[in-house]
């Protein structure tokens, strides 16, 4: 209805225009939508899309064929011509140039999965296949969401994401995710062997299921260190002991030399957490099989308290020391800073 709409609006104000000076006027309405198609990057695709290309011309041979006809039958045939026209414009358009774009839904059965980032690599099982089609709903890629581009603004980009699906009739799928931070993110799609499409999103704030990708990555990557280092972090947690403000633990074996714990409060007395014991994480001096003792009596009571591990770049909660304070040691105004990892 809005094109159609529109097109009335420029037949009346073409019709008035070539009423007044058939030779110069009836260049304004075209300055016109020529100066707000290209100041208005959407307002220049839709006019260009609907209007521009034919309707101008439309009118001026209706009007020159029509010179010994009224003006009403002149606008009702220019009207009748321009809105048949935007019926099989629109028609024409969904049946061969404007198709629904579905890069990231698959209606055939999955035989593999596999999600990349730079180096790393991670094979999704068959629950993470089905959790995959599930999540992936949410960012199903249409005609409204991105568009095709030309590879030109891939080539100095260094892509982030990629996932390679193999189906059950042995067909291939390579999505590779370019995101950028205040540009429109870039996808490149292959079937198979043959050559890649590229699309890139409409706005800045479309998520072409890059960040899904790098999720399920990091998770990968977390759970795969902790349970490699299971059972250290069991034995560390279950070390933790306290009397009154006085803590001890022992640190197990089997733990990498570069492993932080981090033991982290936040005094009521203070604006800024405070570390115990930090010395061992700067010198990476912590000693397997030692018993390590830290007093938190130089504050009188704490927002937060507790223990967090990091080994390889994943950090882990182990322990809410807030709960095993004194009572007189713990805030009226606690915070809830601690994150159990479930160890």
């Amino acid at each position: 209805m809005g094109f159609v709409l529109g097109a009335l609006a420029i037949i009346i104000f073409i019709f008035f225009a070539i009423s007044a000076n058939k030779y110069i006027l009836p260049l304004i309405p075209g300055v016109i939508l020529l100066f707000l198609a290209f100041a208005y990057s959407y307002l220049f695709y839709f006019i260009l899309k609907y209007f521009l290309i034919w309707i101008i011309p439309v009118v001026i041979i209706v009007f020159k064929l029509n010179s010994n006809k009224t003006t009403s039958s002149k606008i009702i045939k220019c009207t009748g011509i321009i809105i048949l026209g935007c019926l099989l414009e629109v028609g024409v358009w969904k049946l061969f140039l404007d198709k629904d774009v579905y890069p990231i839904q698959f209606d055939q059965e999955i035989k593999e999965v596999a999600l990349l980032r730079d180096d790393l690599r991670l094979t999704l099982s068959q629950d993470g296949i089905n959790l995959m089609l599930d999540e992936l709903k949410d960012v199903e890629v249409k005609k409204d969401f991105m568009e095709k581009c030309s590879s030109d603004g891939y080539q100095a980009e260094h892509y982030w994401y990629e996932m390679n699906i193999v189906f059950a009739d042995k067909q291939t799928k390579e999505i590779i995710i370019y995101p950028r931070n205040d540009e429109p993110d870039l996808m490149a799609i292959r079937d198979n062997d043959d050559d890649y499409t590229y699309y890139q999103a409409k706005d800045s704030e479309a998520d072409l299921g890059g960040d899904w990708i790098n999720n399920r990555i990091e998770n990968a990557l977390k759970n795969k260190v902790k349970n490699d280092y299971d059972s250290s972090l069991k034995q560390l947690k279950q070390s933790i002991q306290n009397n009154g403000s006085q803590f001890t633990f022992t640190v197990p074996s089997g733990l990498p030399e570069d492993t932080k714990i981090k033991i982290i409060g936040l005094p009521d007395e203070k604006n800024s957490v405070v570390y115990f014991l930090d010395e061992n994480n700067d010198n990476e001096s912590w000693v397997a099989n030692k018993t390590y003792t830290f007093d938190v009596s130089s504050y009188q009571s704490y927002r937060f308290l507790y223990v967090e591990v990091k080994i390889n770049d994943e950090t882990f909660g182990l322990k809410n020391l807030f709960e095993m304070l004194p009572e007189n040691m713990k805030s009226e105004n606690p915070q809830e800073r601690f994150h159990d990892a479930g160890i």
